[in-house]
């Protein structure tokens, strides 16, 4: 399954430290990876992965998002575009809003997706990604937050596709570099009820908070053009957040 484009800087995706008192990095960061990332096309999973759509090819993506950690809650919504520019080379923008305690902040993030090895063919395929953000939080303007590259693999597996993904990214607002990965295992369609399903599970983490899983099932509403989705998480130690997502895309 392709993404629009590659994910941006994660944890904290827009959000320094601090700027919502009384909740944790973590959960802000969950947020805003799923729902403003412009690792949007592709959901439920936040692992990238290397597909590339064709030239000329574009999908639009939305998400609503609501992650908890004990009495502390987040809510975000996103929206995002990309398109494939020629033979291998695809980007995307996409613009969240996430509120807390009475807090709305929103990010914009841009990003590129380059296809290194690979065709679309069922393959092996490998990919180089590269992210930047911008924030914006009560009471100031917009801020560059962060860059991030990347490199992904997608390898088939039996029916269905595992997908590897390493990001490094730098938060120059929290001044902190954070490196991130992902494994993630997306099945192929299976018609139930007459309608086709894809069920998906991935383990994803950092280098400064503790890793989390997902589980997602997604829906083909209309064959090659419209899909549903959802998915529930949550993170292994620590506050063990929990997020649950809603979304859709659209291809055209």
């Amino acid at each position: 399954m392709h993404r629009s484009c590659p994910p941006a800087p994660r944890p904290g995706w827009a959000f320094a430290p601090g700027s919502l008192p009384g909740l944790p990095r973590l959960l802000l960061g969950a947020v805003l990876a799923a729902s403003a990332s412009a690792a949007l096309a592709g959901r439920p999973l936040q692992t990238e992965d290397a597909g590339v759509l064709a030239r000329g090819d574009c999908e639009l993506e939305a998400v609503l998002e609501q992650a908890g950690a004990g009495a502390a809650r987040v809510r975000g919504r996103g929206l995002g575009v990309g398109c494939g520019l020629w033979p291998g080379l695809q980007a995307g923008l996409a613009l969240a809003t996430a509120e807390a305690e009475g807090q709305r902040s929103r990010a914009l993030g841009l990003g590129g997706k380059w296809r290194l090895a690979g065709a679309e063919d069922g393959g092996p395929q490998f990919a180089l990604t590269a992210g930047l953000d911008w924030q914006r939080e009560p009471g100031a303007g917009w801020r560059r937050a962060g860059l991030g590259l990347g490199v992904v693999a997608s390898l088939p597996a039996g029916p269905g596709t595992v997908h590897l993904a390493l990001d490094h990214g730098r938060d120059r607002l929290a001044a902190l570099t954070t490196t991130s990965w992902g494994l993630a295992y997306e099945a192929e369609e299976q018609a139930l009820a007459g309608l086709a399903w894809a069920p998906m599970a991935e383990l994803v983490g950092d280098d400064r908070g503790g890793a989390a899983f997902n589980l997602g099932l997604r829906l083909a509403a209309v064959p090659e053009r419209l899909w549903l989705d959802a998915s529930w998480g949550r993170q292994l130690k620590g506050e063990r957040e929990r997020v649950m997502t809603l979304g859709l895309k659209w291809a055209f």
